[in-house]
């Protein structure tokens, strides 16, 4: 198998795998998408007046049932009837997923089945789901209670009813003796039945709070039931296609009904109190490493600071919300230990150095985006924690889940906030947090440029940020590697509103916050502005305020500003020599909420444009959206203005016509698109449309939204129609490639690249992307004169000449091919390359002794490598042995595909049986069953080719037509579909049997509920040596547990290889198993 990527990328959408969130108290969850009930109980209207039909989902019935009780242990009940209306949709409920916490929750499944048009239905069985950890545990073992129920729904298809009906119950309460929670009738879907109820105990006091939809209140021998009924009947897509658009208000909304046993904000304050008394105690390493920090540091306010720094940029963040796997933090000192943490433990870390320190610091309950009910006292009011610190003066509010946060900076959703703060004596209070920043927000951009005769910019750009954006800039430097900013700095660039290309990327660390962040690097572009008619435009970066669309004004949801700020923008442009402009006019506004002022000059052959803008205040009402609509209007509405260069040669001819009206407002899209404004820009190209169908950019403009929408149809006719009028918009025939690939209709895509290929700004690039698409549909003989004349460019490039042999061999060249590769061959010992030209090699079924010859080279290589393999090594050298194994993996394929084109089918065996075992990939599947059908084992070839392709990304329902893109994936969809001709049938669900192959089963455990992750060495089949991820919460006898893994089958017969694996001991219903992780 060859280890590269694709030989071209293409991006099939996929929605979210739907879940269920978590809301309510007892840690019980609350669904998002999900709905509920069972089949006959639905009446739906027989001739409903709204159209659903645009709607990719109809909720028919959604119902709730919450129990509890007096011990405050609960559950709750979802039955659900989804009308599945797109493919999208079916894909995304695929999969149901039911978030729960192991060591206090289960789930049961009653049902889910699917029912067809023709009222048949299809169920599938309970024993089909799989209990999983939460993607998080992977990063954090410490919340490997966080656990998922994943169950795959046989047969979904498009017109079908999704039903089903889950119970998560309590096995223990979260606090004893009382409970909480919330729900928010839907809106982003139609939803034409709705129900949830409330049972709760006479005698418990319970306070339900519902001003806006009071509850029908009934009471039977010991509970008092409350029951809410609801629809949404508005469709979420007009009659034009397109989503309709929805007021959310940034400070969150209150939900329809919400209910608590707690009756005060003290009592919540006084129950988080006990929960963290214990855990920020600083021990003894804490304390050293206080002293290390503040050493030198006399003042209060110094010591906060760099206690700070620490445990905000080296303790790293998980992101599970407060809340979510228990209330309790870990104590301090575990949080040290594991470097990482969630809010609370890292508010526990900070806490306890503080408190070594001699200060006082108090724990802050927050919700993030949740609007505060002091109605409901209950912990369902928050999601986030962060430390107060009081001062003798202006008391501190510090984040440090944030990492990259200048001192006393809080986020926004969290900035003007009431916040429960819990001291260790006393009462809970409420306070409100900081209104704004604790320094001046700006932003300075700065772009020094040269403009060529040929219309080529060249600029030097220097962008320095404080404030919000700055935050998101520090991340993002830190996240990438710093050989990858180029790629980042190109996207940001072009965020920003600049097409080019960029070069020499530098910043400033991000880690140091005292000083704002500072980036730098170069730009080019050719053609700049409006260059058919000698018009540019200053270089300056979008604005990113909201634009106002007078048919759709905000009703209820003030109009947001950001944080007050100060933004300057300065572009110095050097002019060809002896060239001048037509200055446009100063722009001067200034209102009660914002300031504009824009100033344009000329000194010789130098022209500088500057721009301000000072945002006053952080939101407008939303009754005042005409005053600011008209200072938007004037300032920026219109986007930048051309400006005329003069004393230029003549204009060249172009087939797309101009005109400045057309040419603004299709400038003035580009900026709504740079902001996310897809509906507002795409309204004001429609009026460019009416000035000018053929302004220049105007349809390509289209196309980019569209593609964004996912619209891909639309997006291929818009830049077809971009490409009649300016052929020579290269980057157009890559986009409507790329769309037309996304919809499978790769004829299309090829000769859309073919004519791309044929114009004369066509880099090497665009022709190896030509030649990757012919080569993946099997069009070689068009590939081949491309391939080739690549390879003879660069014929050091060994990897290139392999692909050239192949291309050669696929052609019918054999000869010319083998010899290709052979020479190739001959002058690497890289086993990468070893392990593609053998792989040729093999498929073409030629020289299978030097392919053999390759393959043992490659693995004998690798194998030898990996006795260097460690479990403790460091970060940077792990990516670099999974990068290593992945390819030992690979080349095992590769030398048992070769073994079996030589007709040894006994050694091909384990190479192949190890190689699928540890990759469960799609090529290594093929050959796996290929080899089962040669030995006249048809069933299990079956089995094995079903497994194979459930693995691609063409996976599809029976009877689906055959449109996809991988010619694996069409070649084992054309042996399922013989082998079933004979009579031969497969009825397991494969996405449960991949999982059930990865699953070893290591031995019993009575107790409770367990789930550990660890790092294993393997050798010869066996497990040699362990690794907890969660130190200090298992014992030896889960490590011997893991140990007893029979991994037989996992390394080729033999073979002295190592590996290094990951998974999760799973320890449930008294049985335990080693579930290993996919590559």
């Amino acid at each position: 198998m060859r280890l590269t990527a694709a030989l071209f990328a293409f991006a099939l959408v996929m929605p979210t795998i739907s879940s269920m969130g978590q809301d309510a108290g007892g840690s019980s969850a609350t669904p998002q998408n999900e709905a509920h009930l069972n089949p006959q109980d639905v009446s739906r209207p027989s001739n409903p007046k709204p159209d659903y039909s645009a709607e990719s989902l109809v909720v028919e019935r959604m119902d709730t049932i919450y129990r509890y009780g007096e011990n405050g242990i609960g559950s709750r009940e979802i039955s659900a009837i989804n009308l599945v209306q797109s493919d999208a949709t079916a894909r995304q409920y695929g999969v149901l997923t039911i978030p729960f916490t192991g060591n206090s929750q289960r789930v049961e499944v009653d049902y889910v089945r699917v029912r067809k048009p023709d009222g048949s239905l299809v169920e599938t069985p309970a024993a089909d789901a799989q209990e999983m950890p939460q993607e998080v545990t992977r990063q954090a073992p410490f919340y490997s209670d966080l656990k998922e129920k994943q169950i795959p729904v046989r047969n979904l298809q498009v017109g079908d009813r999704l039903e089903y009906k889950v119970r998560i119950l309590d096995t223990k309460a979260e606090v004893p003796g009382e409970f909480w929670g919330q729900e928010t009738f839907g809106s982003s879907a139609v939803i034409l039945n709705q129900s949830v109820e409330l049972r709760v105990p006479k005698a418990t006091y319970v306070k339900v709070w519902s001003p806006e939809h009071p509850a029908t209140r009934t009471e039977t021998a010991d509970e008092v039931v409350y029951r809410w009924t609801g629809s949404h009947l508005e469709p979420t897509v007009g009659k034009d296609g397109k989503a309709v658009q929805r007021e959310i208000d940034p400070k969150g909304e209150l939900p329809t009904m919400a209910w608590t046993t707690f009756k005060s904000w003290e009592a919540v304050g006084a129950w988080y109190r006990e929960l963290e008394a214990d855990r920020i105690r600083p021990n003894e390493t804490i304390r050293a490493k206080v002293s290390e920090l503040t050493a030198g540091k006399p003042s209060e306010a110094e010591k906060a600071q760099a206690l700070y720094s620490f445990v905000a940029t080296q303790i790293r963040y998980i992101g599970v919300a407060f809340g979510v796997w228990r209330y309790q933090p870990h104590p301090a000192s575990e949080v040290l230990r594991n470097q990482y943490g969630d809010c609370k433990d890292k508010h526990t870390l900070l806490a306890a150095m503080l408190s070594s320190a001699g200060l006082h610091p108090q724990a802050a309950l927050i919700g993030a985006g949740i609007r505060m009910n002091e109605e409901v006292p209950s912990p369902a009011a928050f999601n986030h924690m962060i430390t107060f610190l009081p001062t003798a003066g202006t008391p501190i509010w510090l984040d440090s889940t944030s990492e990259l946060a200048p001192y006393r900076m809080l986020v926004s959703p969290i900035r003007d906030k009431q916040a429960l703060v819990v001291p260790a004596m006393g009462t809970a209070r409420m306070e409100r947090t900081p209104v704004g920043l604790p320094f001046q927000s700006f932003s300075k951009f700065t772009a020094k440029g040269t403009l060529t005769k040929d219309g080529t910019m060249k600029a030097q750009i220097e962008l320095t940020e404080r404030g919000d954006d700055e935050l998101m800039m520090r991340t993002l430097l830190r996240q990438v590697p710093r050989g990858q900013w180029n790629e980042l700095i190109q996207r940001l660039s072009q965020g920003l509103g600049f097409g080019g290309t960029t070069s020499s990327p530098d910043a400033s660390r991000p880690d140091l916050t005292a000083d704002p962040v500072k980036l730098t690097y170069s730009y080019e572009r050719e053609k700049t502005g409006d260059w058919d008619n000698h018009r540019i435009v200053p270089l300056f970066p979008v604005v990113f305020l909201s634009s106002v669309d007078d048919k759709n004004p905000p009703k209820k949801v003030p109009i947001q500003l950001g944080e007050p700020r100060v933004e300057t923008s300065v572009s110095i442009i050097q002019l060809p020599d002896g060239w001048g402009v037509e200055l446009p006019a100063a722009v001067h506004q200034k209102s009660s909420f914002a300031a504009f002022d824009k100033t344009y000059k000329i000194e010789g052959e130098t022209l500088t444009t500057e721009r301000r803008i000072e945002v006053l205040q952080r939101e407008i009402p939303a009754a005042d959206w005409k005053s600011y609509k008209k200072w938007f209007d004037a300032t920026l509405g219109d986007g930048e203005s051309f400006i005329q260069l003069i004393g230029t040669p003549q204009n060249k001819s172009s087939t797309a016509q101009g005109s400045d009206d057309a040419a603004k407002l299709v400038h003035e899209a580009y900026e709504q698109v740079q902001r996310g404004e897809l509906n507002s820009a795409e309204a004001t190209l429609d009026k460019a449309k009416k000035i000018n169908e053929k302004q220049q950019s105007l349809w390509s403009t289209y196309g980019y939204i569209n593609f964004q929408r996912h619209n891909w149809a639309n997006a291929i006719e818009a830049y077809k129609k971009d490409i009649a009028l300016n052929p020579d918009t290269l980057w157009v025939y890559n986009a409507m490639a790329q769309a037309q690939m996304n919809t499978a209709h790769f004829d299309d895509a090829i000769k859309t690249l073919r004519a791309l290929n044929r114009q004369n700004g066509a880099t090497d690039d665009d022709r190896k992307l030509f030649a990757a698409v012919l080569t993946f549909r099997g069009q070689y003989d068009e590939a081949l004169p491309i391939v080739e004349s690549l390879a003879v460019k660069s014929p050091e490039d060994l990897r290139l000449q392999i692909e050239f042999g192949g291309v050669q061999l696929r052609s019918g060249q054999t000869a010319a091919g083998e010899k290709t590769i052979a020479s190739a061959l001959a002058k690497t010992s890289d086993p990468s390359l070893l392990n593609n030209g053998a792989d040729e090699l093999a498929n073409a079924g030629i020289d299978l002794e030097l392919a053999e010859k390759s393959a043992r080279k490659a693995v004998d290589a690798l194998t030898a490598d990996s006795k260097e393999w460690r479990l403790d090594a460091t970060e940077e050298d792990a990516k670099k042995v999974q990068g290593k194994q992945a390819l030992l993996i690979a080349a095992w394929d590769t030398l048992g595909w070769t073994l079996y084109r030589e007709g040894r089918l006994d050694e091909s065996q384990s190479y192949l049986q190890a190689s699928w075992n540890n990759s469960q990939s799609a090529e290594v599947g093929l050959h796996w069953g290929e080899l089962a059908e040669k030995r006249g084992q048809k069933q299990e070839a079956l089995h094995r080719y079903t497994l194979a392709f459930a693995t691609t990304r063409d996976a599809m329902p029976e009877g689906a037509p055959t449109k996809g893109p991988d010619l694996i994936s069409t070649e084992l969809r054309k042996r399922i579909d013989i082998l079933k001709k004979h009579g031969l049938t497969n009825s397991v669900n494969m996405q449960g049997e991949l999982t059930k192959q990865r699953a070893i089963h290591v031995g019993s455990r009575a107790g409770q509920n367990l789930t550990l992750e660890y790092s294993f060495l393997i050798e010869k089949g066996r497990v040699t040596l362990v690794s907890r991820s969660a130190s200090g919460q298992s014992s030896a006898d889960e490590d011997a547990m893991v140990k007893r893994a029979n991994l037989v089958g996992w390394i080729p017969q033999d073979s002295d290889a190592h590996l290094l694996r990951k998974g999760f001991l799973n320890c449930h219903s008294g049985t335990c198993e080693l579930i290993v992780y996919p590559m």
